[in-house]
């Protein structure tokens, strides 16, 4: 019992890591239609929704975390992006079958970046390093954007290493939003 409140713990302090890093980005959008996600997979150009800069490393829980940045170079906004993250060896071989991953920029605009996370909690003999390939991507809905004002925002470890995220967020416009999360 205690592992599964530990394990659901890490989830929590992992997505409100990812949240914290999204929310900087003030990214404020609906929610995606299945007619949506449809036409934005036949108008988005993957070829220009790109993710560098990976890394990767095993957490406090022994999960390989992959880490990298999401580029959106295209002329339309975005809602989805989804990759494969794939293991190799020294050697350049698959070192398993890697993993389907589907990414969340919150509508990420043409010429803005977001960051991408990927999750493997599975041992893999003879990894060596990842790579990320993206796959597909939706288009994100039409729509106007608010934007909201990030004060504060801190992160402490707490004394069993796991991090707390706090910060204000402010609308400075007079119409109520949305912000995904």
């Amino acid at each position: 019992m205690i592992k599964t409140k530990l394990t659901i713990h890490g989830w929590i302090v992992r997505i409100m890591l990812l949240m914290g890093l999204v929310v900087t980005g003030t990214a404020c959008a609906p929610q995606v239609t299945a007619s949506s996600q449809l036409a934005g997979v036949i108008g988005c150009d993957v070829a220009k929704v790109t993710i560098t800069g990976v890394h990767w490393f095993k957490d406090s829980h022994g999960a390989w975390r992959v880490v990298g940045v999401i580029t959106n170079d295209s002329s339309k906004p975005i809602s989805k992006i989804v990759t494969g993250v794939e293991t190799y060896t020294k050697s350049g071989q698959p070192a398993d079958q890697g993993e389907d991953v589907a990414a969340y920029p919150y509508d990420l605009l043409p010429g803005a970046q977001a960051p991408f996370t990927a999750w493997i909690d599975r041992e893999i003999p003879g990894l060596d390093h990842f790579d990320v390939e993206e796959d597909e991507c939706i288009l994100a809905d039409s729509t106007e954007r608010a934007t909201v004002d990030v004060r504060g925002g801190q992160m402490v470890l707490d004394d069993a290493g796991a991090a707390q995220v706090t910060a204000e967020l402010v609308n400075p416009g007079t119409k109520a939003i949305l912000v995904n999360g």
